[in-house]
This record gives structure tokens, C-alpha cells and sequence, in this order.
């Protein structure tokens, strides 16, 4: 029935173009009206859903009413849900982009009253779809906008799931820890006072940026918050934020250089009941980006010291490669510098010497983009090389090159370890 809703979907625009489905009048028929506010009481809780189907022909319903009796207010939040389904099931990253540009413009349409949608569609937008082709750090403003409209509208789910995404988004965009640490402890703060959801969602960011910049309370956030343990956590049935708890791990071994330790993360996931399968996620968000990122680290590190398992590692990395390669002709600002990483290492493994010029260029890149925290991590993983090369003088000033970068992250904790292993 999925398949026949959008085969219907497809067929109702036809050749239409953005300005012809702009174009059509605002949706005034009662009876449709009625119906349009159920399927999209019914489509905003798509987070909550244990049968993800179920939304997808909430979606497909509300737009084949949209087209055929005209726009709502909720027919924006039905255009850029299509764009989720289009990426997460078909990686139709270009549709997804034309449905999330179509609900943007549908909430600047004048004769609708398209305010209380705004959280909505700002969150998916900027939160899901663009993502994949706009400079992360972009929606970072426009995600606190989505928050800022959901509290003066009152749809304060939504509002706080713009923060959760904006959390997110920020940590593993590098930005300023100190100043993120503040923000998100404030919006914790503001989501428990208002009993979302969300605030759950947003604990593991402010765990990995306080364990980060050094505060010596990290490990106690999630009791003094949430009255319970990170491992607690991990047992309970919520996929969201078990997903975000292991791929905080991830990226905290492999920032630390602890490759072992990653390598023990990345094994205990694929064990985990909700996030063993992260990899078929119906979500392609940044935890999904950041997965197969670090994925690819540990991979071929693993592989380097895991004569017996080398060959499953190998094929592990070259995934990561693979799907990084796509992504990097969406967005070469977002990706690049992830790409030329994973595949210095996997040239560092093959013992390749054109791994120099990828790590060379994966540092260029990052800096460029100002992912100041990649700048970091690809000049550790340099001067890893160059130790394995024999060039501990040039292995010398990668490192140091790497805790300049982590100081202007405020990665305070990450460069004390970097000076301890240096005087050891």
C-alpha cells in the first residue's frame, strides 16, 4: 500500500515545477481540512512510531490532498517529510532537497498561517535533509530559530527537538566547547523544567563536551540531570538515544586515541538490541554521518593490528570510503575532509606513500571547512604516520600542531593527555 500511495504521490505532480505547486490555492474544504489535521497529528509523532510505515502514508495522504485541494499550514511539514522518506529509503538526496525547498517557501506563503508549523519544519530541514548539502554549521542558527518559534507558538515538542538536533550538530562540528558547554546546560535545564522528551536525547552531547574541555563532573551529568547512569540508559527502549550514547562513545575513544578502546566500543554496538542494526537506521542523520565517519578510523586500525579479522576490517573501512564518496558530491564542505582521512588511513595500512598527500590534504580540508576538531584529529593521525615512518621530528610537529588545534576547540582534557603521553 506504501509503494501504490507514492507511485500516486509521483503521478499527481507530474511535470509540476515549485511554482506550480505554490501556486495552488489555499485548501479550504472543510471535510480535507479535518482529515489533513489528523494525518499530521498522526505524522508528528513519526519519532514515537514503532511502524515507520505508518508515517509514511500519513505523508503520501497529506500530500495528494495538499495537490489536489489545495495548501494548509500542514502542508509544509508534509513536503519536507516526504524529504526524509526520499533520503532514508531511497537515497534520493536531490528530491529530498526539492520537497524540504518546497516547505520553506509554503510557510512564506501569506494567506497561510504557517507560524505554528515553523518548529516543525525547521527541524526536519535543518536538522534531516540539508544537512547533505549546505555547511553544517549554517543550520545551526536557523535550528535555534526553529526553538525560538516552537516556544513562542507553543509547540514545545518540536522546539526541543531543534535543540537536540542543534546539540548534535554542534559537538561534532567543532564548535567553541566552553561556550557550547553553557548553551546546551541551559537547554537541558529547559527541557526537563518542560518534561520533553528531548532532554533525554541531549545528555550525551553535554557529557561528551564537559569530558572534553576537562570538567572534572563529566561522568556525573546524566545523574545530576536525569537522576540516572549512561548505562541505564542503554537498557531501556528508546533507539534515539542509545544511538547517540554509543556513536558519543565512538568519537570519544577515537579523539582520545584510544583506536583499542573504539575498536571495543564499535564490537559492544553491534551487540546492542537497538543499535547492533544502526546501519539500516530509517533516520540518516549525524549520528549516522558520524558512525560511518569513525567507522572507518577504527576499521583500519583494527585491521593493522588483527591479522585473523583483517580481511572483515578492510571490507569495513572501504564501506565507509564508499558511502563517504557519495556524500562528498552532495556536499564537499561537509565530506571531504572525513573522506581524505579514511583514506590516508587506508593507505597508511597498505603501506601506500601517497598516504602523506591524503593526510596532508585532510587537514587542508578541514581547516577550509572549519572543522577545527578534524583539523586536530588529522594531524594526530599524521603524526601517527610519521612515527610508523620513522620521522619522529615531523611526528613531533604534527602533535603539536594537533593540540593547537584542540586548545581552540577548548578540548582542554584532550591536549593534558597529549602532553602526558609526550613527557612519557
Amino acid at each position: 500500500q506504501k509503494m501504490s500511495e507514492y507511485v500516486d504521490v509521483v503521478a499527481m505532480i507530474g511535470l509540476k515545477g515549485e511554482k506550480d505547486i505554490l501556486s495552488i490555492p489555499k485548501l479550504t474544504d472543510k471535510t480535507q481540512l479535518v482529515l489533513l489535521e489528523f494525518l499530521q497529528s498522526i505524522l508528528s509523532t513519526t519519532a514515537n512510531l514503532s511502524n515507520p510505515k505508518v508515517a509514511a502514508l500519513a505523508t503520501f495522504r497529506m500530500i495528494r490532498i495538499s495537490l489536489k485541494y489545495g495548501l494548509s499550514e500542514a502542508s509544509a511539514f508534509a513536503f519536507v517529510s516526504m524529504g526524509i522518506i526520499l533520503i532514508c529509503n531511497r537515497s534520493d538526496f536531490n528530491g529530498a532537497f526539492f520537497w524540504a525547498n518546497l516547505a520553506l517557501k509554503t510557510l512564506s506563503r501569506s494567506d497561510l498561517n504557517t507560524d505554528s508549523f515553523k518548529a516543525r519544519v525547521f527541524c526536519v530541514v535543518y536538522g534531516f535533509v540539508l544537512i547533505w548539502r549546505d555547511p553544517m554549521q549554517a543550520n545551526l542558527e536557523k535550528l535555534l530559530e526553529g526553538y525560538n518559534a516552537g516556544c513562542i507558538n507553543g509547540d514545545l515538542e518540536y522546539a526541543f527537538w531543534n535543540l537536540q538536533s542543534y546539540s548534535g550538530i554542534a559537538l561534532y562540528t567543532g564548535q567553541e566547547l566552553t561556550n557550547l558547554e553553557k548553551g546546551l546546560m541551559t537547554y537541558v535545564k529547559r527541557a526537563i523544567q518542560c518534561q520533553t522528551a528531548a532532554a533525554r536525547s541531549m545528555v550525551p552531547c553535554l557529557s561528551a563536551v564537559r569530558e572534553l574541555n576537562g570538567n572534572q563532573n563529566a561522568k556525573n551529568v546524566y545523574e545530576r540531570f536525569l537522576n540516572t547512569s549512561e548505562d541505564y540508559l542503554l537498557q531501556i527502549d528508546d533507539r534515539r538515544t542509545c544511538t547517540l550514547i554509543w556513536t558519543k562513545r565512538k568519537f570519544m575513544r577515537v579523539m582520545k586515541n584510544d583506536m583499542n578502546g573504539a575498536i571495543e566500543v564499535y564490537k559492544s554496538g553491534l551487540l546492542h538490541p537497538l543499535f547492533g542494526t544502526y546501519k539500516k537506521f530509517r533516520f540518516k542523520t549525524i549520528p549516522h554521518i558520524m558512525n560511518v565517519f569513525l567507522d572507518g578510523l577504527i576499521a583500519f586500525y583494527a585491521a593493522r593490528i588483527s591479522i585473523n579479522e583483517k580481511e572483515q576490517w578492510v571490507a569495513v573501512g572501504l564501506e565507509s570510503i564508499s558511502l563517504l564518496k557519495e556524500w562528498t558530491k552532495l556536499s564537499a564542505w561537509n565530506f571531504r575532509s572525513k573522506l581524505l582521512l579514511c583514506e590516508a588511513e587506508h593507505l597508511s595500512l597498505t603501506g601506500n606513500e601517497l598516504a602523506l598527500e591524503k593526510y596532508e590534504a585532510a587537514v587542508m580540508s578541514a581547516r577550509k571547512t572549519k572543522f577545527i576538531h578534524e583539523e586536530g584529529l588529522g594531524y594526530s593521525r599524521l603524526g601517527f604516520y610519521h612515527l610508523s615512518q620513522g620521522r619522529n621530528a615531523a611526528a613531533e610537529q604534527s602533535f603539536a600542531k594537533s593540540m593547537q588545534c584542540y586548545k581552540q576547540w577548548g578540548a582542554y582534557a584532550l591536549v593534558n593527555e597529549m602532553q602526558i603521553e609526550d613527557m612519557s
